[in-house]
């Protein structure tokens, strides 16, 4: 894959210059995927053995990659080594569904080898701006990560009562990694200098206990409550050549009340849930002094969710979905960067994440005589509050709408559909680099109204 992507140095250019891009770097990406899996299960009169192996090998190289994003010499890398392989084994059982007990339990095991040849340049205009004034030069990083991890778990689901029932589960992770890493500094005409490789080796492990009581309030009512938490392990900064090599586990309990209940003789679903996440010792990757992952902080979410759906008359389906949410971090600790120093962000919210979301849609379908044949359309809404666009809460998206419209022809197990996607060419920002500031923060613009396409059929 060869081409820029459309990213701007920040939010004003991208509204300013709408979708050009001026660069001097060639943007190549080569990447190979191979993955291959195989699944066997045995039946013994109680339940099922089930055995899943799969391997993944990526081959993701980059060359010749523009960082600063202008005609300049002043930021660029290549990656002409970044392969990984996996290999992943899970053993499980699970019981017959028409027993009162019921288990799903297994292990799970996997290996990963990940080697990287990371080449960072800042080119000769950096110092002709002023940016930096030892430029031009390279830093190039070598690394070697393996990683092996194990886990077990268990879910019982007991029906304690006609229309009660209680589930509890557990699971155990254990994780082992080792990194080896050496970084060389290299400004022609002088000699390279090259850093001793450091080895570096560390292990996570956690038990994530989970627990949700649902009860069957009538036929087609459900009620529910559940607690779970999560985790994800640590790990290495491979392409970092600052001292932050390493980063801890981050945890969330999570707490979940809803309903899930039919009306009108199926005519009518309406879900509804109310959720509660601390998020403690999240993960996040930032920028300075160099591109690495911390943990950054803790935060708290809460909102709630109500999804709609309809079908009022024949073929025609009316789907409604409203979601509040708030986000607060309790803890956050960023980078200042007029002083360098560390700067207390409580109280700031998550990014992209609006406190009002919600979405319309119909979709109609009418069968032509013979029901071999049908004709369709779906046109669509979707309305997004206001939104933080970064870390620093100082780059907004202010809230928008938009409108989606797709329709076609389908015939027996063919289906083609024309299709508009922001059907009004609403301009906002959909992404920006989370850890920079407004000034500095890589955006990109929203695509275009987009015309498309769709030929689809079923096997």
């Amino acid at each position: 894959m060869k081409g820029s992507f459309p990213y701007a140095i920040n939010a004003d250019s991208a509204y300013k210059n709408g979708y050009t891009v001026n660069q001097n770097g060639q943007n190549i990406e080569k990447r190979k995927l191979y993955t291959a899996s195989l699944a066997a299960s045995y039946r013994i009169p109680f339940a099922t053995l089930q055995s899943i192996t799969g391997f993944t090998n990526l081959d993701d190289t980059y060359e010749d990659y523009d960082n600063d994003l202008s005609p300049y010499e002043v930021y660029g890398y290549d990656l002409p080594l970044n392969n990984q392989k996996t290999v992943t084994q899970e053993f499980r059982i699970v019981t017959a569904d028409e027993r009162p007990l019921q288990l799903t339990g297994g292990i799970f095991g996997f290996t990963d080898l990940k080697k990287a040849d990371n080449r960072s340049f800042t080119g000769s205009d950096a110092a002709a701006f002023g940016i930096d004034e030892m430029a031009p030069y390279t830093n190039v990083t070598n690394s070697t990560k393996k990683v092996y991890g194990l886990s077990g778990y268990a879910n019982l689901t007991y029906m304690f009562a006609e229309r009660w029932k209680l589930t509890g589960g557990v699971r155990y992770d254990y994780e082992s990694r080792r990194l080896n890493i050496s970084n060389t500094f290299v400004k022609e005409p002088n000699a390279s200098e090259a850093s001793p490789e450091q080895q570096l080796k560390g292990h996570n492990h956690s038990l994530s206990p989970r627990l949700s009581l649902s009860y069957a309030a009538a036929k087609d009512v459900l009620v529910y409550a559940s607690y779970a938490r999560g985790f994800r392990a640590g790990g290495f900064n491979q392409f970092t050549t600052t001292d932050y090599l390493t980063y801890d586990p981050e945890y969330s309990d999570n707490v979940e009340l809803g309903a899930k209940t039919e009306w009108l003789d199926h005519l009518l679903r309406a879900n509804v849930n109310l959720f509660y996440t601390n998020w403690k010792d999240q993960q996040q990757a930032l920028i300075v002094p160099d591109f690495y992952i911390a943990n950054i902080g803790r935060l708290v979410n809460q909102g709630a969710e109500l999804e709609l759906s309809l079908l009022p008359v024949k073929g025609l389906e009316v789907n409604y979905n409203l979601g509040l949410f708030h986000s607060e971090y309790k803890k956050l600790v960023l980078t200042d960067y007029n002083t360098g120093e560390n700067m207390d962000a409580r109280g700031n919210g998550q990014v992209f994440a609006p406190a009002l979301t919600s979405s319309l849609s119909f979709t109609y379908r009418y069968h032509l005589p013979g029901n071999k044949a049908h004709l369709f359309i779906v046109p669509e809404w979707k309305y997004l509050s206001k939104q933080y666009l970064n870390f620093y809460n100082d780059l907004e998206q202010s809230p928008f709408s938009l409108f989606n419209l797709s329709g076609g022809l389908g015939y027996k197990a063919i289906e083609l559909g024309v299709w508009v996607k922001n059907l009004a060419d609403k301009q906002y920002i959909p992404y920006a680099y989370m850890p920079s500031p407004a000034a500095s923060a890589l955006v990109l613009l929203s695509a275009p109204r987009t015309y498309g396409l769709t030929l689809r059929t079923r096997f």
